[in-house]
């Protein structure tokens, strides 16, 4: 079970400004320290950063950027974040070396329409990145504490296996795709991942996140959403 050292006492949203990429969503984390969660496709940097500065937030004030998995759509722009923010990257210690080394992972289709869009990415490719070293590699649970923020970051494997979960201790979930949106993956009904190692393993991740000690009441994804608890809870039966 998740453990927390830090009472739950905040009602009010944490400051979670999602970042549209077009297919995909970053997320900027504002607050006493800011954070980075995920770092778009390759080619992203730049509107990443501005959508950042428009919220008045300088790329030098970027403490730290977490990358839920290592993914194209997800970790394609890291390098050139890394360099012009300084920041901090955190990942999980099971994708580590795919981080450093500009290693994309792949990404099993699940149903017919991860197959398609399997199909279209083999021909049109996903771009290429740097290899980035990471900060701070995350076992099954970190908490944000040490770097300013209010929350852990807890291992939830399936879509791959080191994928991981920003959990705040205000009641949001930043999940990257363990849950995916339903039509053109932008809705806000919650669907299981269309993509993934473990497709099991991600339900369990998503039943572990719901019994956690902090009681989460917004699911952040990548592709759709938020969405609330009880459309999560409905999903996992």
């Amino acid at each position: 079970m998740m453990k927390s050292n830090k009472n739950n006492t905040m009602d009010e949203d944490a400051d979670i400004i999602p970042i549209d990429l077009g297919p995909v969503k970053a997320f900027l984390i504002r607050g006493e320290k800011n954070f980075l969660v995920d770092a778009g496709n390759p080619g992203d940097a730049e509107d990443i950063l501005d959508e950042v500065m428009k919220e008045g937030v300088e790329p030098d004030d970027i403490d730290s950027i977490i990358i839920t998995h290592v993914h194209p759509d997800h970790a394609g722009s890291l390098h050139e974040l890394k360099e012009k923010t300084r920041a901090r990257v955190v990942v999980h210690e099971k994708e580590a070396e795919n981080i450093a080394r500009g290693d994309f992972l792949d990404a099993p289709p699940t149903c017919l329409k991860g197959r398609i869009l399997s199909f279209f990415l083999s021909i049109f490719g996903s771009g290429e990145s740097k290899g980035t070293e990471p900060d701070i590699l995350v076992g099954e649970r970190f908490d944000l504490s040490e770097l300013g923020i209010n929350g852990s970051v807890v291992h939830t494997p399936g879509h791959t296996p080191g994928s991981i979960s920003v959990v705040l201790d205000s009641g949001e979930a930043l999940v990257g795709d363990l849950v995916m949106g339903g039509l053109l993956l932008s809705s806000s009904k919650p669907n299981r991942p269309i993509f993934a190692y473990d497709l099991e393993g991600a339900e369990r991740s998503l039943k572990r996140l719901l019994k956690g000690d902090v009681k989460i009441r917004k699911f952040y994804g990548a592709h759709g959403g938020p969405f609330p608890r009880d459309k999560i809870v409905d999903l996992v039966g």
